[in-house]
């Protein structure tokens, strides 16, 4: 009876939780093209769905930490705040990483990985960098216009990996789509020179990369 049991439940889960995703959060799905033993295979890839839900929740986490913390009558609209919430939004976990990566490996053979993420703020010095030179592991220091096209980095941290860079308005995150999930530790290369966006929060920078 669990065997039997299982996919069922497991199929009416994924449901439940795409629909939750759809009407509260704003992702659509592409339509299904089977439903079986092995699950629900959606024309749109899995993995990125996955990760896409990840990143509003993770953004939308720290927004209700936030107003937990703040006081009746108080904004919460703050610099620092919306900092977080980029950051938290940029940053999968662990199981996310590991899921969008089994998914990937599921549907079938794909195209080496390639898109745009984000590598850290800078003005005068980098601010949370998120590559590292290959040889020594540490931080970049050297200006983002000296990052040449072709040249290999190391991702300090787990990252989303966007279709486009984002436009710089209220829709910042939510036009670029995202295409999968890097883990840190993996070797990228740069395909373009890092495109500067200035924000409230921070001199952003976004770089094209793909995965060797």
């Amino acid at each position: 009876m669990v065997d039997l049991l299982k996919y069922p439940l497991t199929v009416f889960s994924i449901l439940v939780a795409l629909i939750i995703g759809k009407y509260t959060l704003g992702i659509t799905f592409g339509p299904l093209s089977k439903v079986g033993p092995s699950g629900v295979e959606f024309f749109q890839d899995a993995g990125r769905t996955l990760a896409e839900l990840e990143s509003r929740l993770n953004g939308a986490m720290v927004e209700i930490d936030a107003l937990k913390k703040t006081p009746k009558g108080q904004e919460i609209e703050t610099a620092q705040t919306r900092a977080k919430v980029f950051e938290a939004s940029q940053i999968p976990s662990d199981q996310t990483v590991a899921l969008t990566k089994s998914a990937s490996a599921a549907f079938g053979s794909h195209p080496p990985l390639k898109g745009y993420i984000w590598i850290g703020n800078y003005r005068t010095k980098w601010d949370r960098p998120m590559l590292a030179n290959v040889e020594s592991g540490q931080p970049i220091l050297t200006p983002p216009e000296s990052l040449q096209p072709g040249t290999q980095y190391t991702v300090l941290g787990n990252t989303f990996v966007r279709d486009g860079l984002p436009t710089n308005d209220k829709e910042y995150l939510r036009t670029p789509k995202i295409l999968g999930t890097i883990a840190r530790g993996t070797k990228i290369r740069l395909v373009s020179i890092p495109k500067r966006i200035e924000r409230e929060i921070g001199v952003q920078y976004w770089v094209e990369v793909e995965v060797p």
